[in-house]
Parts: structure tokens; C-alpha cells; sequence
């Protein structure tokens, strides 16, 4: 699961200028990845970042999730290693994107007939 985050100085500049990153259940870890990628930018001031495209991550998060989303939801995936990523964000959405609720109904056994 990769996340595309994008510089937003360049990008108001007209530049490209981001990196697709580790989606990680670590934020801090994602954190100096995006670090890393505005340090690198030719454009004074590069602060501010968006997400710009999902890989394997629920593109309804949005270009501002917030990376302990982001770290919750990959959480999640790894808790429920035996089900498609897409498939645990088709759960979430189910409980429009909270992901406390998509465990609770995760961890619970189905009902026998």
C-alpha cells in the first residue's frame, strides 16, 4: 500500500514534485518520508503536502487525511491480513470510514442460522 503525497509550494509553482511512500501503521514513519520529499524541493517555503493518489489505500480519505488515518486504516489491513485491502476499505465505507465500527463488525463471528 503506497501513498503519492505532493509538495504543495511546487505544485502551486507549476512543478511536480512528491513521492510515492510506504503507507505504513507507523505515522511517524510516514511523516519523515513526506519530510524527506519537501526537503527536497527547489521551491522555498515547501511545508504544506497533500495526498495526490492511492495505491491499496481507499482514495475517499481524501487529499488531507491525516496520517493516523492512513497509519488506522493500514493497521486495520494488517490485523485482517486474510481479506484484499479493498475489501476491508469496502467494509469501512460501509460504516462510512470508521474504522472502529469496521472492526467491531470484523470481529464479529457471523450468526449461525
Amino acid at each position: 500500500m503506497r501513498i503519492y503525497v505532493a509538495c504543495l509550494a511546487s505544485y502551486n509553482a507549476g512543478i511536480l514534485h512528491g513521492r510515492w511512500i510506504d503507507a505504513s501503521s507507523d505515522p511517524d514513519a510516514m511523516q519523515g518520508e513526506i519530510d524527506a520529499m519537501l526537503k527536497a524541493s527547489r521551491e522555498p517555503g515547501a511545508e504544506e503536502w497533500a495526498v495526490h493518489d492511492y495505491d491499496g489505500v481507499p482514495s475517499g480519505l481524501g487529499e488531507y487525511p491525516g496520517l493516523d488515518k492512513i497509519a488506522a486504516f493500514v493497521a486495520l489491513c494488517e490485523e485482517f491480513d486474510f481479506l484484499d485491502s479493498d475489501d476491508v476499505a469496502a467494509i469501512a465505507a460501509n460504516w462510512c470510514g470508521d474504522l472502529d465500527q469496521a472492526r467491531v463488525f470484523l470481529d464479529t463471528p457471523p450468526a449461525m442460522p
